[in-house]
């Protein structure tokens, strides 16, 4: 028997993602109008190094996620894919909370949690990504718009291109130089 919390992740991931992979990379692929690489650490450092380069993250987490999901409270949905060979140790989602696993490929387990609001999505869990200790993950909320934390930033997949440039315009400083946008 599955708790309300399984279903309502279960619900959420079938419809979004019914015709979209929640690979950040495969959603690139398929949206790339709608898509910007914002970086977690100034002039792109992949890495954090130490307290104040933690503290950065979560700060640039938190404004992005107020242009994206708005100012008021509402939940957040967390997807995050395990793969099945992989350096990527299940402990680590662990420590950040009790997650469900949504679904299974022959390439990954997609486990699912939600979050009362981007607020409390957890520090520990944003510093796991950042250290590259769980793969990148899908947060979205009500609205449809994604933000996708990686090792080195955020990939942001807002509903259409004018939205996207009103974020490069925003966080211009953080937004990726390349030319491919990586």
């Amino acid at each position: 028997m599955y708790n309300v919390e399984h279903t309502e992740l279960s619900k959420l991931f079938t419809h979004v993602f019914s015709s979209l992979s929640p690979l950040s990379w495969e959603i690139r692929e398929e949206n790339p109008e709608n898509w910007v690489r914002l970086y977690s650490l100034p002039g792109g450092k992949r890495y954090p190094t130490n307290r104040f380069d933690r503290d950065e993250i979560f700060r640039r987490y938190n404004d992005i996620s107020k242009f994206v999901f708005g100012r008021s409270p509402s939940k957040v949905y967390v997807y995050s894919p395990l793969e099945r060979d992989s350096r990527f140790d299940k402990k680590y989602l662990f420590k950040c909370g009790d997650w469900s696993m949504i679904n299974e490929t022959s390439e990954f387990k997609i486990f699912g949690k939600i979050w009362k609001s981007y607020e409390e999505v957890s520090s520990k869990f944003l510093r796991f990504i950042a250290y590259d200790k769980i793969m990148p993950s899908i947060i979205i909320n009500d609205n449809g718009q994604i933000i996708a934390p990686y090792d080195g930033g955020f990939d942001l997949f807002l509903k259409d291109p004018s939205t996207r440039d009103d974020a490069e315009a925003e966080f211009f400083e953080w937004v990726s130089k390349r030319n491919d946008g990586l």
